[in-house]
């Protein structure tokens, strides 16, 4: 899913990467993780309000499921990777799916 939706937020003209100078003073671009994208003010204009809260709700929130860092982290155990979440994955990517995208 971050993968999909980072090309997304490219196509749709979003910034995936930042620049931040490191100690000795050189400017450095880095990848901006699912969480920033999800919350960038640009994209709240792009994307249904109901759509991201879905995502936000499913992959970052630490209050609800937190997916994406309980499994990019290996904090889930084997009977955690249920068919409820799998569904949910799958309905996020559906979600994902009606955007239409500009034609160049």
């Amino acid at each position: 899913f971050e993968g999909l939706f980072r090309d997304l937020c490219e196509v749709l003209g979003i910034s995936t990467f930042f620049t931040e100078t490191d100690i000795h003073n050189k400017v450095i671009s880095k990848e901006r993780d699912l969480n920033s994208l999800l919350r960038d003010q640009n994209l709240a204009n792009l994307i249904d309000k109901d759509d991201l809260f879905f995502f936000k709700y499913i992959f970052v929130e630490k209050s609800a499921m937190n997916l994406r860092n309980d499994v990019a982290h290996s904090l889930m155990i084997a009977e955690e990777y249920t068919t409820n979440k799998f569904h949910l994955l799958l309905l996020c990517l559906l979600r994902l799916g009606k955007y239409q995208l500009p034609s160049n």
